[in-house]
């Protein structure tokens, strides 16, 4: 999952439109989450109130999540 937050980080950054480098660090600080996690995450109900992920420290929120649900549980 947080390899999917990667490549998404880096296509913002190569887009180059003005919101690029905010929506690139939404997709590092969700996949930084991920990585800190101490378990796997297997459901939805494990992204709940993850910082950076289901909450509201990101500009878009709930967008990392969303990837996530969409693209790999």
């Amino acid at each position: 999952m947080q390899e999917a937050l990667e490549v998404l980080e880096q296509h913002a950054l190569f887009r180059g439109d003005k919101n690029g480098e905010a929506r690139a660090l939404a997709f590092r600080r969700g996949s930084a989450t991920l990585k800190a996690c101490a378990s796997p995450i297997k459901s939805v109900k494990d992204l709940q109130n993850l910082p950076f992920i289901d909450s509201t420290d990101s500009s878009k929120v709930g967008h990392c999540k969303q990837v996530i649900t969409v693209k790999c549980i």
